[in-house]
């Protein structure tokens, strides 16, 4: 055999068992290191309380976090709520280069003075009716991780999905639909139907009429009766008897 091909065959082997040895004996995966606030250790959590989570393993570079309640996170650091009391087993797995590292920890959760509103308490707070083209606002009764708001009955709304506490929405036509709101921690699905009155026209001014103002016609001036010069009766007297005078 070659002398050569020998060497490389004892080179590598010495280098693979170097490398075996170094790993097996001297180099060692860092321990995870990782940090709650505050510490569940030596506090008493209760339902709503929020935790902070940062992990600070040395060459980590990607993280998954399991609360144990069916929420994951895949972030270094960042916060969490318990919705609801109970034991919970935190995991926490760092990866990078030394490969992964896992670690868990015991959560317990109280329930709280303050009660997490349940799916019963959520509602749709706002009007009950309005008119066509009319902007209308709805919001949710309660606090929630997140929120879903769509609309029932209408073809137009049908892909009209909204996010967040509140949502405004307003209709091209009148008919009754039907509000839905889903939200998560506390998990909800209410509904609230809704009126679409068509837009009522506002009513005619009443034409004023005006009576005629009365023409005031002049009368003609009766004419002065002619006034008749009688002649001096020269002393005579008037006898009445059509004859003027007599003599």
């Amino acid at each position: 055999m070659d002398k050569r091909i020998i060497l490389l065959i004892a080179i590598f082997w010495l280098g693979s068992l170097s490398f075996f040895v170094y790993h097996k004996y001297y180099s060692k995966a860092p321990s995870i290191q990782f940090e709650i606030r505050p510490n569940t250790d030596n506090t008493i959590l209760h339902a709503g309380d929020s935790i902070l989570f940062q992990d600070n393993t040395a060459g980590a570079n990607r993280w998954k976090w399991d609360f144990g309640d069916g929420e994951y996170s895949s972030d270094q650091s960042g916060k969490h709520i318990y919705m609801n009391p109970g034991t919970f087993t935190l995991a926490i797995t760092a990866y990078g280069g030394f490969g992964s590292q896992r670690t868990t920890k015991t959560v317990k959760v109280m329930q709280g003075a303050m009660a997490i509103p349940s799916s019963s308490a959520m509602s749709i707070l706002g009007p009950s009716e309005a008119n066509t083209k009319q902007q209308v606002s709805f919001s949710a009764s309660a606090t929630a991780a997140s929120y879903e708001w769509s609309i029932e009955g209408d073809p137009a709304q049908r892909n009209n999905i909204k996010k967040g506490q509140s949502a405004d929405y307003s209709f091209a036509k009148p008919g009754s639909f039907t509000i839905v709101l889903k939200t998560k921690n506390p998990d909800a699905s209410v509904n609230k139907v809704f009126v679409v009155n068509g837009v009522v026209p506002e009513a005619a001014a009443t034409p004023v009429v005006r009576r005629p103002e009365p023409v005031h016609i002049q009368q003609a001036p009766k004419p002065k009766p002619v006034q008749q010069h009688k002649p001096k009766s020269d002393g005579l007297p008037d006898l009445g008897d059509g004859v003027e005078y007599h003599k």
